[in-house]
């Protein structure tokens, strides 16, 4: 059973929040701005496919947009990482693979 966007959208923004505090102070960060910086870097909806697909230009192009949103530098790249790795182990059975960094999309 796929779950529906919002369900999508709370998993990214909830993963990220978790992910990014600290360096990000937990007052100036919340669900909606998971969603709201995929938006400002990519320019598109977030999906399972699109988050398995980042190489490590997408990653630096995802953490840059972290970086100026929050306007906090410290946000690393393994930061995202893992709110995207995060993200897509709480995906449906569907989205079996997880982020791996520059290997691309890797099976579990």
């Amino acid at each position: 059973m796929a779950a529906s966007a919002p369900d999508i959208l709370v998993v990214l923004g909830e993963e990220f929040c978790g992910a990014l505090s600290p360096p990000v102070q937990d007052d100036l960060i919340v669900p909606q701005d998971g969603y709201e910086v995929w938006q400002k870097a990519f320019g598109t909806v977030p999906s399972p496919a699109s988050l398995v697909a980042l190489n490590t230009d997408g990653v630096e192009q995802l953490r840059a947009a972290c970086a100026e949103y929050f306007e906090c530098p410290e946000v690393s790249a393994m930061a995202v990482r893992q709110a995207l790795a995060r993200t897509l182990a709480r995906w449906p059975s569907d989205a079996e693979q997880v982020f791996a960094g520059d290997k691309g999309p890797q099976s579990l």
